[in-house]
């Protein structure tokens, strides 16, 4: 069994969609720009994921680290939830309360599909920026 960081750990112990990652995906993920959903952070992810039947995920709105390699960024790995009117007006709702404390958040597809990375806008932007 590997060792995990504590802050590893309770990102996985508090959003559900760490789990079902597995955990040669997860260990290999740039934790930096996660925001650990404690408090009401964690009842705001909590109720959204429960209102729109997808996994949720916050995020500090304040970082998005260039810096480390594509396939290490969620949004490269996973594919993102296709949300109709309500569903969006709902999440813009969470989305201006949890402003206010600095974080955003982002709807993944339940149950959970992995994408090829050549496929995400992330790896897209990482080829404009000349950054592969």
């Amino acid at each position: 069994m590997s060792r995990m960081t504590q802050q590893a750990q309770k990102f996985k112990q508090l959003i559900p969609l760490f789990t079902d990652l597995g955990e040669s995906i997860y260990q290999n993920l740039d934790l930096s720009g996660f925001f650990l959903p404690l408090d009401e952070v964690g009842k705001l992810r909590q109720e959204l994921e429960n209102r729109l039947g997808h996994y949720v995920v916050s995020y500090k709105s304040d970082i998005f680290n260039l810096k480390v390699k594509a396939e290490e960024h969620l949004c490269a790995i996973v594919k993102g939830a296709k949300l109709n009117t309500k569903q969006l007006e709902v999440l813009k709702k969470y989305e201006s309360m949890a402003a206010l404390l600095g974080v955003t958040f982002v709807v993944y597809q339940k149950p959970l599909k992995l994408r090829e990375i050549k496929d995400s806008a992330l790896y897209k932007e990482y080829l404009k920026r000349g950054l592969l």
